[in-house]
């Protein structure tokens, strides 16, 4: 029998879930990076695949990061690289989901154009005060059972702490921090209401992947748009994930890793913005 007439099949089995995705180049660089035990990378690898064989050029890209010779031995069998059916599957899968997210957002236009009306509608809003209403209007969705829907940033108007969580779903960390930000989050809000929120940036590779991430966490918050970008926060950009950097509403950092995006613990992140929000800071 042809394998390649499995691959419907195997499509259907990496968007339910039921089939780990194999590991991007781009997943194994930032693991090394982020100086991930080796274990831990290889661990990944056997549990995945890698998407594609390590080439000279991802090799030298490794060892350029600081991946040890062992890894990079360790990496080069050929029973840590997905079958070529499997990587067919994910390539087509990955190119059909950017098929649906630009249709998406061609689809989403008019919702663009009321949900930027709206905002002008919104009144009594200063220069100083509201302003991330501004910058993120028409950029935002939230999770509404299984879907994400746009929503309009008048629901943020009057936030005066925001906390921005760059996390991604392949990221082991970030899953371990996610819980306790889900759970720290609905104390925060239980207690300061529409004075606190958080904003999701994605670090996913796919609208797919963000969407299961927020439903699988329970994530209670809105995300900016996959595939959106907002100019104003590309001083942010962090150099790894979770990352998590409070805001004002005007849209400056009130933590210090906001201004020389030196790494800091989201746990100290979140009981900043907590004393924060005690102190009535704006």
């Amino acid at each position: 029998m042809n394998r390649w007439i499995a691959l419907p099949a195997l499509l259907l089995a990496l968007a339910l879930g039921a089939v780990a995705a194999p590991m991007t180049f781009k997943e194994l660089d930032f693991l090394v990076r982020q100086r991930t035990p080796e274990a831990d990378i290889v661990v990944q690898a056997q549990k995945r695949r890698l998407l594609v064989p390590l080439d000279e050029a991802a090799i030298s890209t490794l060892k350029q990061n600081g991946a040890a010779d062992s890894l990079l031995k360790s990496l080069a069998s050929s029973d840590l690289v997905a079958p070529p059916e499997i990587a067919a599957a994910e390539l087509q899968r990955q190119a059909a989901q950017q098929a649906r997210l630009q249709q998406s957002m061609a689809e989403d236009a008019a919702a663009h154009a009321a949900l930027e009306q709206r905002r002008r509608a919104v009144a009594d809003v200063n220069s100083s005060r509201g302003q991330m209403a501004g910058i993120l209007e028409g950029k935002l969705v939230r999770l509404e059972g299984d879907q994400l829907k746009p929503i309009s940033a008048r629901d943020i108007a009057d936030v005066r702490v925001f906390g921005l969580y760059y996390s991604a779903m392949w990221c082991g960390p970030c899953r371990v921090f996610t819980p306790k930000l889900v759970a720290q989050y609905k104390r925060l809000k239980q207690q300061y209401g529409n004075q606190f929120e958080i904003i999701l940036v994605s670090r996913d590779r796919d609208q797919f992947n963000m969407q299961n991430y927020m439903k699988t966490e329970g994530m209670p918050w809105p995300a900016v748009k996959f595939g959106t970008v907002v100019d104003q926060f590309n001083r942010y950009e962090p150099s790894g994930i979770p990352w998590l950097v409070a805001l004002n509403s005007a849209g400056e950092p009130m933590t210090k890793n906001g201004l020389d995006k030196k790494y800091i613990a989201p746990e100290k992140i979140l009981s900043a913005i907590e004393d924060l929000l005690a102190k009535g800071m704006r």
